[in-house]
């Protein structure tokens, strides 16, 4: 009976105390105790030098990295020491086999398959993404589609900026010919009916309606251009949905009064007409976002890109450049804590205030800060910077890049200067680019 009393006793204890404590992780109302968030890792901080390189060459002025990025890292990360390399010092496969450290490159979308790529430069982002938690989830989606396409599903680089796809135009032009300035909601075929009244003759000068760069026009088509299956590399230049895009980018060059050649034709000709000849009405570079020295003298303003008028909404794909971790750096994990610092809000607000980029983050905060501290886009239409909804991403592939790469050239200048016919144009671009992708495999 003793020993009973005892047991029971015991027992009584123990309900006591279960009830008190309640079952593993529940408190005693029985309500569930939230999950304990898993800490985020710190990188290592012991003094580290951090090598940067840009495969566009866009930081190669003297001192631009350092005062738009270096003082601002070396401010956040005492221990982090950035250097920059200039695309002068050589292609990126070249100092690799020199053995120069590279640890943080940017390339564009149009440049990494002819940089970053063949140098085998590029690192799978998604362990460091899930390591540190990174949100992928904050930046426009077509930007990380187009990256996955890229890597065939690997997530190699992360999208610092976009440029934006404006049409700059000269307001003196458009005055002196008594033509109405372009518009936010212009078709493909109204900015022609546009160039057509602008190109021309006057006072012994000939002016242009539009500049056009032929090269991005067809890597951010907005018809999504599929030129080469990423997988099985099937080329497909010679369809109706690529004679559409050529015919369309064909006719500016061929409005009377154009008088094109070579060096007109080519992205630097086009640009040259705009920018430093000031006889071209329009440019759409759909790559630049020109500073103030560059549109020094002009009277010029901005509108958004032309739609197709059975696309109505939908703008010019995205075009990042993206932000990749050398696969022979030194410092993996604190190169993607710097990267991760220059995709921050706090970062990218900053440079989006001051017009220095476009950034593919989601926030309206920040899109809607663009140029606030940009004294060159006081009274400018500023809202045609930002991009609105994109274009699916076409399948991206070094053979896409090189297969608009003959568009923009070979086919142009064939049609445009030799009188070929366009189907002849294309079904030869086609061929040609069918034995790059053999020549390739039997390498």
């Amino acid at each position: 009976m003793k020993r009973w009393k005892t047991i029971a006793g015991s027992a009584a204890l123990l309900s006591v105390f279960t009830a008190a404590c309640g079952s593993a992780g529940t408190p005693s109302g029985g309500a569930k105790q939230p999950p304990v968030a898993e800490a985020v890792p710190k990188p290592a901080s012991e003094p580290v030098e951090l090598v940067f390189f840009h495969a566009g060459g866009d930081w190669n002025q003297e001192g631009y990295f350092m005062k738009e990025y270096g003082d601002l890292i070396r401010a956040k990360f005492p221990h982090v020491t950035p250097k920059f390399i200039p695309t002068t010092s050589g292609s990126l496969d070249k100092l690799v086999a020199s053995g120069q450290q590279l640890d943080i490159i940017v390339s564009s979308v149009g440049t990494a398959f002819t940089t970053v790529f063949p140098a085998g430069l590029q690192t799978d982002l998604d362990p460091y993404v899930k390591k540190y938690k990174f949100d992928v989830g904050r930046f426009e989606p077509t930007s990380i589609d187009m990256m996955r396409q890229m890597g065939e599903g690997k997530l190699y680089g992360l999208p610092l900026y976009t440029s934006p796809a404006p049409i700059y135009y000269n307001k003196d032009i458009f005055d002196l010919f008594g033509v109405g300035y372009p518009t936010d909601t212009m078709t493909w075929d109204q900015l022609y009916e546009t160039a057509k009244k602008l190109t021309r003759r006057e006072g012994g000068q000939s002016y242009y309606g539009l500049a056009i760069s032929p090269s991005h026009y067809l890597l951010r088509h907005q018809s999504t251009l599929q030129l080469v299956d990423p997988v099985t590399l099937k080329v497909t230049l010679n369809t109706d949905q690529t004679k559409a895009a050529m015919e369309n980018l064909l006719r500016f060059y061929q409005l009377p009064g154009y008088e094109p050649n070579a060096t007109k034709l080519s992205v630097s000709g086009q640009r040259q007409l705009f920018q430093k000849d000031h006889t071209a009405a329009m440019w759409l570079p759909f790559s630049t976002m020109h500073t103030a020295e560059e549109l020094e003298g002009m009277n010029w303003d901005v509108a958004a890109a032309p739609t197709w008028k059975d696309k109505p909404g939908v703008g010019a794909q995205v075009y990042p450049y993206h932000l990749y971790l050398a696969s022979n750096g030194k410092y993996k994990d604190q190169s993607f804590e710097v990267i991760q610092y220059l995709l921050s809000d706090e970062f990218q607000l900053a440079k989006s205030k001051k017009a220095l980029f476009v950034s593919l983050l989601k926030s309206e905060a920040i899109r809607s800060a663009f140029g606030q501290d940009a004294p060159m886009y006081k009274g400018k239409h500023i809202q045609a910077m930002m991009p609105g909804k994109p274009a699916a991403p076409s399948a991206q592939s070094k053979y896409f890049s090189a297969s608009t790469s003959r568009l923009a050239t070979t086919v142009v200048q064939d049609v445009v200067l030799k009188g070929k016919d366009l189907n002849t144009a294309l079904r030869e671009a086609e061929e040609a680019i069918v034995k790059q992708i053999e020549a390739d495999k039997n390498k």
